[in-house]
């Protein structure tokens, strides 16, 4: 081998043997770890008029069991979470290093009461905000929400996921009560494997006699969305675990609201994972209350699919 043929072949070792320290000089991590960004979104509900949410750390749990944990230093608070909807979204992690693997749970850490989590009602009253394990006069001591779904972490690769904290599933006021509690009602997705649904809903659709929904104030109309073709539709019921107690309970739920401008009534599901969805019409969303079965009329349902990176158009 002659000598300038010798050097570049030194000089291609080294760039490789180097690698992993240059990966971990610049960006904080080594070969074998990724980089994830986190964003929330929320899937609003009727009856409050602000949700403040602190997260303190997000942790991420590998199918071993094995926890990666990212702090945020002081946490990090969402002043309103009803504003997150649309697909609007607040970075909750910024492209922080992660081990590389496949993750199949994700944990919100909250920081409860104390004003730092809370709900403002629309009549005005305000009430602290906690995990199930955080509630006063709970035997337990956990402050995180755990949602089950598979994130993967490439080495070298920037992931970026949204976790969707339904609070229209997930907020609950227990009766008797003085304060609310946020259950493990979320969902998380890969954003470059998600899209959307959005459209159009006729006025006279939602004047029906058998409505229950508050037009003054534009409450009560609502899209629930249901995984798979031909699925039937359900009320939400779900237990303090975040479990379903029914066999027809909707992947996520949004309102159907006036468009101040145009006065057309529009609804938008964002971040939903590639595939077949059916979504449901209801004017009665104002008497669902998800820690109980109740019996709500849907006015229609429709099929579409989802593919990634792109929203479908459905009107009713």
């Amino acid at each position: 081998m002659n000598a300038p043929v010798l050097r570049i072949s030194i000089v291609f070792v080294l760039l490789f043997l180097v690698s992993g320290c240059i990966w971990e000089i610049l960006l904080g991590g080594n070969a074998e770890d990724g980089r994830v960004t986190v964003l929330v979104t929320d899937a609003p509900v009727d009856n409050v008029q602000q949700v403040r949410l602190t997260i303190e750390a997000v942790e991420f749990v590998s199918e071993e069991g094995d926890t990666e944990r990212l702090e945020l230093e002081g946490g990090f608070t969402i002043e309103d979470m009803l504003q997150l909807r649309d697909g609007q979204t607040r970075t909750l992690l910024n492209d922080r290093t992660l081990a590389s693997g496949t993750y199949d749970r994700v944990r919100l850490h909250i920081v409860g009461g104390n004003g730092d989590s809370l709900v403002r009602e629309r009549t005005g009253g305000e009430f602290e905000l906690y995990t199930p394990g955080q509630a006063p006069g709970s035997s337990g001591s956990q402050d995180g929400i755990q949602v089950t779904g598979e994130v993967r972490i490439e080495a070298g690769e920037h992931t970026r996921i949204a976790v969707d904290v339904d609070l229209r599933r997930g907020l609950w006021k227990i009766p008797a009560e003085d304060h609310y509690i946020l259950i493990p009602a979320l969902r998380v997705v890969d954003t470059e494997e998600a899209g959307g649904v959005r459209g159009e809903v006729a006025a006279s659709l939602l004047e029906q006699n058998s409505c229950t929904n508050d037009p003054g104030s534009d409450r009560g109309n609502a899209v629930y969305v249901y995984s798979g073709a031909n699925a039937v539709a359900g009320d939400i019921h779900l237990n303090q675990s975040g479990e379903s107690l029914s066999l027809n309970n909707p992947v996520t739920a949004v309102p159907v609201q006036q468009n101040t401008n145009t006065g057309v009534y529009e609804y938008r599901v964002d971040f939903l994972p590639e595939g077949d969805y059916t979504l449901a019409l209801t004017c009665q969303a104002l008497n669902d209350d998800p820690a109980l079965q109740d019996s709500i009329r849907f006015l229609d349902a429709e099929e579409r699919a989802v593919e990634a990176g792109s929203r479908a158009e459905l009107d009713f």
